[in-house]
């Protein structure tokens, strides 16, 4: 991305998390291509850009119009050109929506047979 929040390029895999084909994104904004989430990322990006120093985010939302909702991992990094001054944002952008899903269902498992195991220690008890 430049400084101004334009997508450069963009590979497959970020076309597809962004719902649309690479020739979408070149030259588009974070909010054109991805609206609600931009408001998740472009303080992060902001803050990349001020500080020089590479920063995450976990996004959460609707990508577009579309009903899926999904959890991904940004990364980003500056980019700084040869006159010393930021000349592109570099990101990464992992879906983690199944790992998110996996842990919920661990971490409600996990919930319920702890309440059972202390349902069960104080039937005992009495």
């Amino acid at each position: 991305m430049d400084p101004q929040n334009h997508f450069e390029s963009v590979n497959d895999s970020i076309a597809r998390e962004g719902r649309a084909g690479v020739d979408q994104h070149v030259g588009k904004t974070s909010r054109e291509v991805v609206s609600d989430l931009a408001k998740q990322i472009e303080p992060t990006y902001e803050k990349v850009l001020r500080m020089r120093k590479p920063a995450s985010v976990l996004l959460t939302g609707h990508v577009r119009d579309t009903p899926e909702f999904g959890y991904w991992i940004d990364r980003c990094f500056s980019i700084i050109g040869r006159s010393g001054r930021v000349q592109q944002l570099g990101l990464f952008v992992v879906n983690v929506t199944a790992e998110k899903a996996a842990r919920e269902i661990f971490d409600t498992l996990t919930t319920d047979q702890n309440v059972k195991r202390r349902a069960q220690r104080a039937c005992w008890l009495n």
